[in-house]
């Protein structure tokens, strides 16, 4: 663009040196004052003249000294910047017709004004919404998915054009800020727009009438919540041009209803709900908060918000029933206890039924097995029930078997310890939970001497049990092959006719036999029923693992390791499971990139080396998949996906094996998902409502103008170009004119005649 070019004149003293300034200025000062003083007596006319003639003799004597120069030169001022801001962003595709297409009619209005600035000013367009992007006066600017983001649009073009003079930034708007400002102007924000130096200047694009909408306008909760603990959601529905005073506010978990409630307005625009849910399980998962779509309503994408919440584990809830007082018992509750992550409830039978007390049942301190209350009305708020050494005909417990049964197969976990009232010797065989434990028990014409060994053993880790979660007391490989067999023997067990199907046994003893011969027989089992899981360990005496040990040198701590490994594995921790899917993040913007990890391990939790495996990336309220991938694991037993993000939703990545039958075990099918958001604009979307005193405020903080739907952008005021460049210069010095001198010596020698005329030396 050509530079404005034009003629300046200038007054120049080159030589104005500070210090030469000074003296000369001192030395004339003095001369001044004493011509002063000796024309005192003299009347007022005459010293006036006297003085006068001193003060130019001076002034010209000044004049010389400090050499003025009458600079003319020829100059050029560079076009400063014009830059008009158009938000693209979501909000500015509702009404009809849009925002948008109205500020689309305003630049074609403003054009041929905007063009004709185009001698004095660079005029530049960009629109913005999350970031900005160059344009023109005449594109089609199409509605992007970002937010306003009104004060990082316009530091992001002032970075831009960084060295540039800005004559004005003209901001066309709704104001529906959700970036820095969030609805107002700061100090902070106030100082940052000062900087810029130049006006802002404020165009609204709004409404006369509020859009009719119905929107949940906001979402208020604590991103983390506990199994057991009541979790609270608290939100805030707009309404605005509609007539409804109440509407239906819905909760939804992973896409399934789980509460309603009803927000009424009164008055005001806003109402309110609170939900309370107990949460019952571990995971990542995405609850809706959802109102209806009503006839008129203009934005229908503002009736529903996702949001993700965690849930973990604040404390491990175990019931530990024991069949009598025991060192096994007393080492096991002391280990569960001191654990702050677990909630303890436990049961030991102190008098049987068949006891004879020497007191009464009154004077005595115990209570009675609350077998009813416990696994009737409260079993569902554990997590873990332990069966030590319990059996379960005299305590009225066998009318509960199956509702344990059931409990386990819906995602409970069940744990039994051996003595001589546990497996057969506690007349379980037969019954609904041995169909849930991970062994076989024994034949009924056993006699109950044969139901127990009682000689002492050592037992040795199977190859399947090496790799599995329960046994790693060490590093896995040789480490911990070499703590296990650095523990002390143990005495009794419980004998047993096998594994169950599809249990995985992970000790066994290293001679005593099935009663059929077929096999080991197991000291450490563990398996998955329906969405639950069991273990039983066939021995009362893994409490000298805790106590001995010490007194061989070893550590206790191998102990509470197994217990550790047991709880987590039983429970379900992410960490051990056999498939697993991970993502690379929680939340996505649109066409961002979804990485996905799974890793699958076969049924004796090695590498699933080569299964088939899929992954499908689902919405999470239904409909077919957006993304669907099908491939092996590799060496590893891992494998890897990465895709584009789809629209904005919520949805489940779910991916599925099918391990094919072996022996006795089943064909079995896995399957592991997570959740994850693809999140659009939503606090842009959430409250649509244009905003003139944003827009005002922004305005007035940069000395610009504020203004709503004007006939033309190019009547707002812009500041003059500042940045000149000189073309041509030349100097003309007045002090080698001979008037210049003249003056001087006239001055001079007309003081002099004046004061002899009047009698002074």
């Amino acid at each position: 663009m050509t530079p404005t070019r034009a003629a300046e004149w200038q007054l120049v003293l080159e030589g104005a040196r500070p210090a030469l300034v000074t003296i000369v200025a001192l030395v004339l000062a003095g001369s001044l004052w004493s011509a002063w003083r000796r024309s005192r007596s003299e009347r007022a006319g005459r010293r006036t003249a006297l003085l006068a003639l001193r003060a130019v003799a001076l002034v010209a004597a000044l004049g010389a000294a400090l050499g003025p120069v009458i600079r003319s030169q020829r100059v050029a001022r560079d076009p400063n910047e014009v830059v008009v801001l158009v938000d693209t962003s979501r909000s500015m595709a509702v009404a009809i017709p849009t925002r948008l297409a109205r500020a689309r009619a305003l630049l074609r209005r403003s054009r041929r004004g905007l063009e004709a600035l185009r001698g004095e000013h660079r005029v530049s367009t960009f629109t913005f919404a999350d970031e900005i992007a160059e344009s023109s006066l005449d594109a089609s600017m199409a509605s992007a998915s970002g937010g306003t983001r009104l004060l990082e649009a316009i530091q992001a073009v002032t970075a831009r054009l960084e060295g540039r003079e800005i004559g004005a930034i003209i901001v066309v708007s709704d104001g529906a800020d959700h970036g820095r400002l969030e609805g107002t102007i700061d100090q902070a924000a106030r100082s940052r727009l000062r900087r810029i130096g130049a006006p802002v200047h404020a165009v609204l694009i709004g409404e006369d009438r509020p859009i009719p909408d119905l929107s949940v306008a906001d979402v208020r909760f604590d991103p983390i919540g506990f199994v057991g603990e009541t979790v609270e959601v608290d939100v805030r529905v707009r309404r605005t041009g509609l007539g409804t005073t109440s509407v239906p506010v819905t909760l939804l978990r992973n896409g399934r209803v789980i509460r309603e409630q009803t927000a009424r307005f009164g008055q005001s625009s806003d109402g309110r709900v609170r939900f309370s849910f107990v949460p019952d399980r571990v995971g990542r998962y995405v609850y809706r908060v959802s109102v209806p779509l009503y006839d008129g309503d203009a934005v229908a994408e503002n009736n529903s918000r996702d949001v993700l919440l965690t849930i973990t584990r604040d404390r491990l809830r175990i019931l530990l029933v024991s069949g009598r007082p025991s060192w096994d018992e007393r080492f096991l509750r002391r280990t569960l206890q001191k654990n702050p992550s677990i909630d303890l409830v436990s049961f030991f039978i102190l008098r049987t039924l068949t006891d004879l007390p020497l007191s009464s049942s009154e004077e005595l301190s115990l209570i009675p097995f609350p077998t009813d209350e416990l696994f009737s009305s409260h079993l569902d708020e554990f997590d873990v029930v332990v069966f030590q050494n319990f059996e379960h005909g005299p305590y009225g417990v066998s009318p509960h078997l199956d509702r344990i049964r059931d409990w386990v197969e819906e995602g409970g976990a069940f744990v039994m310890l051996g003595g001589d009232l546990a497996f057969a010797s506690g007349g379980y065989g037969g019954t609904a939970l041995e169909e849930v434990l991970p062994i076989v028990l024994p034949p009924g014409d056993l006699a109950p001497p044969d139901l127990v060994d009682t000689a002492a053993f050592h037992p040795v880790l199977t190859e399947e049990g090496s790799r599995h979660p329960l046994a790693f007391l060490g590093p896995p490989g040789r480490d911990n092959l070499r703590a296990w067999q650095a523990l002390v023997p143990l005495e009794g067990l419980n004998v047993t006719a096998g594994p169950a199907p599809g249990a995985a046994v992970v000790l066994e003893h290293p001679h005593l036999r099935t009663p059929d011969g077929s096999a080991r027989a197991p000291v450490l089992a563990a398996r998955e029923v329906g969405r639950g899981r069991t273990l039983a360990l066939m021995t009362d005496s893994t409490w000298r693992w805790a106590f001995e040990q010490v007194d061989t040198g070893g550590e206790p701590r191998q102990y509470e390791t197994l217990w550790e490994n047991a709880l987590r594995w039983l429970t379900h921790d992410p960490e051990l499971e056999r498939l697993r899917v991970t993502t690379d993040r929680e939340r996505y913007d649109p066409g961002q990139r979804i990485s996905v990890e799974l890793q699958l391990l076969d049924r004796s939790y090695r590498p699933a080396v080569g299964q088939p495996i899929t992954l499908d990336l689902v919405p999470i309220d239904g409909g077919p998949s957006a993304v669907s991938r099908s491939g092996a694991v590799d060496e590893l037993g891992t494998y890897r996906q990465e895709w584009a993000a789809p629209g904005p939703g919520a949805y489940r990545v779910v991916a599925r094996a099918r391990l094919a039958a072996r022996e006795e075990v089943p064909e079995e099918e896995l399957s592991a998902e997570e959740v994850l958001l693809v999140e659009g604009p939503a606090a842009e979307m959430a409250d649509v409502a244009a905003r003139p005193g944003l827009m005002r405020q922004m305005a007035n903080a940069t000395g610009g103008r504020y203004v709503e739907d004007p006939p033309d952008l190019s009547r707002l005021p812009v500041e003059k170009a500042r940045t000149v460049r000189v073309d041509r210069r030349s100097d003309q010095p007045l002090v080698d004119r001979w008037w210049f001198f003249a003056i001087v010596v006239a001055a001079l020698s007309l003081e002099w005649a004046v004061r002899r005329r009047l009698g002074y030396p």
